[in-house]
């Protein structure tokens, strides 16, 4: 993974943030991966940006491994990359799949349950 920074800020979490970070998504997909395919959970993250109002994290699901936010207090973008999943989200159900982008506004609960070993990226902005 490539990551490029500037002048250094805080993040609410004390811990320096950059001004830019550039990230090679194939290769941090491929690590996420092998990371998963280590772990008996069901799922591994990876975080590829964060400030105090907005974070970016892969996530890698097994088959059968979820991921939601049933009191989301954040708008939330899920992008497909590798594999097959399921969301739900106001009683409706979309797949989620490479090539798929979905847009959450903030206080719309969803969850995401992968059908096969997936990788989305997820991104999340605080008002």
């Amino acid at each position: 993974m490539t990551t490029t920074s500037r002048a250094s800020k805080t993040r609410s979490d004390g811990a320096p943030a950059s001004d830019c970070v550039v990230v090679d998504l194939d290769e941090a997909v491929a690590l996420v991966e092998r990371q998963a395919h280590r772990q008996p959970a069901d799922r591994t993250a990876r975080s590829l940006f964060q400030t105090a109002s907005l974070g970016t994290v892969l996530t890698a699901i097994r088959e059968g491994g979820a991921v939601h936010n049933d009191q989301p207090d954040e708008a939330a973008t899920i992008q497909g990359l590798r594999g097959e999943c399921l969301i739900s989200l106001r009683g409706q159900g979309a797949v989620v799949q490479p090539g798929t982008f979905v847009g959450v506004p903030a206080g719309v609960p969803w969850r995401l349950v992968a059908r096969s070993g997936a990788v989305v990226l997820l991104t999340l902005s605080r008002a």
